[in-house]
């Protein structure tokens, strides 16, 4: 696994240049070929530059209009025993806070109803 630190300097470094303004960076997703199988997982290089998250489907929030403890906001799929198997373990809502530094998480089918109070005060 990768030290966390440089991705959290990074996200720092980030979160003072954005000025007020709010970024919201999505991860990559699983692309599929041939009608059944997926091509091998890349990461979208931004998302992973600011977070180390190397799962698809991902969405990364920074607010520094927000308090310290609530700009780095990941949302992620949870965990599946079911899809892991087919597609490797995933980090859940636990590790997207422990393992990769997010300030909180929730799950991605939470963006839509979420996103909106999350970007109050921003620029």
């Amino acid at each position: 696994m990768t030290d966390q630190r440089i991705f959290s300097r990074r996200r720092d470094l980030f979160l003072a240049q954005l000025a007020g303004k709010a970024a919201i960076i999505p991860a990559a997703s699983l692309v599929t070929h041939h009608a059944d199988c997926e091509y091998p997982f890349r990461q979208d290089s931004d998302f992973w530059y600011l977070t180390g998250f190397d799962e698809p489907d991902a969405v990364a929030l920074f607010l520094p209009q927000r308090p310290k403890g609530e700009r780095y906001v990941l949302f992620v799929l949870p965990k599946e025993p079911n899809q892991e198997v087919w597609h490797g373990l995933r980090a859940g809502l636990e590790g997207a806070v422990s393992q990769f530094g997010a300030d909180i998480a929730h799950p991605l089918s939470d963006l839509s109803n979420l996103l909106a109070d999350y970007l109050k005060g921003a620029k």
